[in-house]
């Protein structure tokens, strides 16, 4: 296989992972957390996490 095709498909496979990875966490693992804590305590760990995550799905998105 040529190496372009190969950089080019894991490109596309790797952040394609990272996004649904992502969203899995989200769905599964931090909601249910955050329920369990609070408004006080779930509004700073999502404050904290908005700009990483929105730069981290972000590039996945355009990268896919």
């Amino acid at each position: 296989m040529d190496a372009e095709i190969v950089i080019l498909r894991l490109l596309h496979i790797v952040p394609g992972a990272v996004w649904v990875g992502s969203a899995i966490f989200l769905a599964f693992v931090l909601q249910p957390a955050l329920k369990v804590t609070g408004p006080p305590h779930a509004g700073a760990v999502m404050a904290n996490m908005v700009k990483p995550m929105v730069i981290t799905l972000h590039t996945s998105v355009w990268l896919t």
